[in-house]
């Protein structure tokens, strides 16, 4: 079954693999073992990882094994017409969520005839994902997928089906070219990116800053801001994603009209219907306060 779901996925050009439940357990282990140690920021520890979920929900109580996919994602630009002037505003791979019901539909349709169920599991993804050898660390701490580079979104799934042998790599794994490649290092404004050690200073991050609404604080500077939600820097100066850093795809307009109502502090149900449905057809609807700061940022 489990070469059944690989080549199912593998058609639309997903990678994924399946891991036993009990690996959840080494998870939860490891994060608690950062916290404690003082390599993770307390404030970022809280916001986020008491997020995670490392038992499978009350409606698969056999849950077995866990399914990791990573499916392929561009750079989406969003045109924006500001004071008579079309301006591209970019959001950066993995943060379109529609593609998870294709996910779950497409892993479905191969475990349903088979008597199989999933749920959608809250785990932290990037470590399951290298662990379960399906992707490597870059010095960043973006994980990279031989071929995607970092343009992917991650998905997990509970599912109650047995799992296959495979091997847990209990080390994190790291690209090579990171062992002598410095080039993120001084492309991160913040400094969230050291030589002194691998793990990333997450509280650092311009991407943690700009997907929160809370003030900036001052090392932030007003040039740094390049991305509508997340930041783009690393990535696309980083040498493994050289293939597919300019893999960008338009997908909505906003009028000038439009761009000054969501400018605006106009709630989001009044909006207009057009600029609310390409609104969510981009994931933004329910997070306005967010995007209405951080466009304002970059168009003025």
């Amino acid at each position: 079954m489990a070469d059944q779901i690989k080549t199912s996925l593998s058609q639309s050009g997903f990678r994924c693999k399946v891991v036993s439940i009990d690996y959840s357990a080494e998870l939860q282990n490891e994060l608690q073992s950062l916290q404690a140690s003082g390599s993770l920021d307390e404030v970022l520890c809280q916001e986020y990882l008491s997020s995670f979920e490392f038992q499978p929900p009350e409606n698969l109580p056999g849950a077995k094994s866990i399914i990791i996919v990573a499916t392929p994602q561009p750079i989406l630009s969003l045109i924006f017409n500001w004071k008579g002037e079309a301006r591209a505003v970019l959001i950066p791979p993995t943060y379109n969520w529609k593609i998870n019901e294709e996910i779950k539909r497409k892993l479905e349709e191969v475990l349903s005839p088979e008597c199989y169920s999933i749920a959608p599991a809250r785990l932290p993804l990037k470590l399951l994902a290298m662990h379960s050898g399906l992707t490597k660390y870059g010095r960043n701490n973006i994980s990279y997928v031989p071929g995607m580079g970092s343009f992917f979104r991650l998905h997990a799934f509970y599912t109650d089906l047995p799992t296959p042998p495979v091997e847990w790599l209990a080390e994190p794994v790291e690209l090579q070219r990171c062992l002598k490649c410095t080039i993120c290092i001084k492309e991160c404004p913040t400094g969230a990116i050291g030589e002194d050690r691998f793990l990333l200073r997450a509280e650092r991050c311009l991407t943690y800053h700009n997907e929160n609404i809370r003030d900036f604080p001052d090392y932030v500077e007003p040039s740094f801001h390049n991305c509508l939600v997340g930041c783009l820097l690393c990535q696309r100066s980083c040498p493994e994603n050289r293939k597919v850093k300019d893999w960008v795809e338009e997908r909505e307009r906003f009028s000038g009209e439009e761009t000054k109502h969501i400018l605006s502090d106009i709630p989001p149900e009044e909006l207009t219907p057009a600029t609310r449905v390409k609104l969510e057809r981009m994931c933004l609807l329910d997070d306005m306060p967010l995007v209405r700061r951080n466009l304002r940022l970059l168009l003025t």
